[in-house]
C-alpha cells in the first residue's frame, strides 16, 4: 500500500484541469482518504473500544463505590440509631431496677420494723410476766415473813407459846382484820 501511495505521488498530473490545476493529485488524495479510513477503523477497533470499555468499567467501579459508601453511611446511621435506642432502653431498665430496689428496701425496712416491734412487745410481755412472777414470789415470801413476825410478836406479848394450829388461826384472823381495815 505504501508503494501504491508513492507511485500515485510521483505520477505527473495528467489532467491539469480541475483539482489538478490546483496542484493536487486525485489518486494521491483518494489513497490518503482510504489510508485515513483504514487508520480510523483500526484505531476504532484496537484503541477506541478498549478505551471505552475501560472507562465504562471505571465508571461502574466508581458508581459501585459510591453506592457502597452510601449504604455504609446508611448502615452507620442505623447503627447509631440502634445504639441510642439500646442505650435508652438500658437507662429505662436501670431506672426500673432502681425503683424496684428502693421499693424492696422500703418493704424490708418496714418488715424489720414490724418484727422489731413484735420482738419488743414479746420481750416486754416476758419481762412483765417475769416481774409478776417475782412479785408473787416476793409477796409469798413477805406473807410468810409477816406471819412469822406476827407469831413472834404474839408470843412475845402473851409470853406463851401457842401450838401451830392455834397459832395459824390467830394469824389468819389478824390478817383478815388487817385486810378489812385496808378496804
Amino acid at each position: 500500500m505504501v508503494n501504491l501511495i508513492a507511485y500515485a505521488a510521483t505520477e505527473p498530473a495528467a489532467n491539469a484541469g480541475g483539482i489538478g490545476a490546483l496542484g493536487l493529485d486525485v489518486w494521491a488524495l483518494l489513497f490518503q482518504v482510504i489510508n485515513f479510513a483504514i487508520l480510523l477503523l483500526a484505531l476504532r477497533f484496537l484503541a477506541y473500544r478498549p478505551l471505552l470499555a475501560m472507562l465504562r468499567h471505571r465508571r461502574e467501579t466508581i458508581e459501585e463505590g459510591l453506592r457502597n459508601a452510601q449504604d455504609s453511611a446508611e448502615a452507620q446511621a442505623q447503627t447509631v440509631i440502634e445504639q441510642r435506642r439500646l442505650l435508652q432502653d438500658a437507662r429505662t431498665q436501670a431506672h426500673v431496677i432502681l425503683a424496684q430496689s428502693k421499693t424492696r428496701a422500703a418493704e424490708v425496712i418496714r418488715t424489720a420494723e414490724v418484727d422489731a416491734h413484735a420482738q419488743v412487745k414479746q420481750i416486754i410481755s416476758q419481762g412483765e410476766a417475769l416481774l409478776a412472777h417475782h412479785a408473787a414470789e416476793v409477796q409469798a415470801q413477805l406473807k410468810k415473813e409477816t406471819l412469822q413476825l406476827v407469831a413472834d410478836a404474839t408470843e412475845a406479848v402473851i409470853e406463851v407459846k401457842l401450838d401451830p394450829k392455834r397459832d395459824q388461826k390467830l394469824i389468819t384472823q389478824a390478817i383478815a382484820r388487817a385486810n378489812s381495815l385496808k378496804k
